[in-house]
């Protein structure tokens, strides 16, 4: 369990607005295209602002959700259970009531959260990370609680849940997670968090990584005796076979504690070397299309 001081409303925004901001700085922005929630036509205009003021937080927590989810890599380091995953919910507040100043100081996420086929509970108004908060659902303090259930194969703790865009297939139906509303208003339906919706976002994430951190750690590798042959350009190979010793260190931890290698990641990855650059490293560069499934390959620089 989390258990922090009460956060101020200033505070939970603040740090909503930041997990938003790397979201948006990742190349994310209009995700939250297919979120939707249907009402029936209210009957007053009161009814009305209350449930367009629900829509848009529930929709500002999916964002936050999906935001924290797709930055894992940056918030817990290559040790953590990696992009894709989702926090656990909070089960110290019932779903629609308000939290007592108690309940509020513990109103994160309480892991672990191992239920099959999914755990419920309700969005955690922050979740702590060394050095600052972030915040998920900013009304929290002020407001009732909202429902959360997580589909149990993407929950971050226990670790071991293999999320990748193979674990969860193309169109699959059933959403990775459900924010309710208030239950006052019946015709109101929940917020959904679907794999279409929350792929394409992690994808992008683990496309950056490996730009970042994948390609120079296989720059530093390429053998000067043609060892890669194996790898030649109309061969691809698959990335351990370029990278064989497990025992390694990538970002300080061996690749058997790694997200990217934990979840499967690398099974997505092809390495192909032309062959002229098995000799003449130096001369060549990296290149990828940029989506996964993908081939990285190495070729003779193009000189302008």
């Amino acid at each position: 369990m989390i258990s922090t001081v009460p956060p101020s409303s200033r505070g939970t925004s603040r740090g909503f607005v930041a997990l938003s901001v790397l979201l948006l700085l990742l190349g994310t922005g209009g995700v939250l295209a297919g979120l939707s929630l249907e009402l029936a036509e209210p009957r007053t205009h009161e009814r009305s602002q209350r449930a367009l003021m629900l829509v848009s937080r529930s929709a500002r927590a999916a964002t936050a959700l999906m935001a924290h989810t797709s930055l894992y890599p940056d918030l817990y380091g290559p040790g953590g259970a990696g992009p894709g995953h989702l926090p656990c919910p909070d089960t110290d507040t019932a779903a629609g009531q308000r939290p007592t100043r108690v309940g509020l100081s513990r109103a994160g996420p309480n892991p672990p959260c191992a239920a099959r086929p999914s755990v419920s509970g309700t969005v955690p108004a922050h979740i702590t990370l060394t050095g600052f908060r972030a915040g998920i659902d900013s009304d929290a303090a002020s407001e009732p609680t909202l429902a959360l259930r997580v589909d149990a194969d993407v929950v971050n703790n226990p670790l071991g849940r293999v999320v990748n865009s193979v674990s969860f297939g193309a169109g699959a139906v059933e959403p990775m997670a459900e924010i309710g509303i208030d239950q006052r208003l019946p015709d109101a339906r929940p917020v959904a968090i679907t794999r279409d919706q929350l792929m394409p976002v992690v994808e992008r994430r683990v496309i950056i990584w490996i730009d970042e951190q994948l390609l120079p750690e296989l720059s530093r590798r390429v053998p000067a005796d043609g060892s890669w042959s194996q790898c030649r350009d109309k061969q691809p190979c698959a990335l351990d076979a370029a990278l064989p010793d497990t025992a390694s260190l990538m970002e300080g931890v061996t690749r058997r504690r790694h997200w990217f290698w934990r979840n499967q990641w690398d099974r997505l990855v092809n390495v192909s070397v032309e062959t002229s650059c098995l000799q003449a490293v130096a001369s060549c560069v990296w290149a990828s299309r940029g989506e996964l499934p993908v081939t990285l390959r190495l070729a003779r620089a193009l000189v302008e």
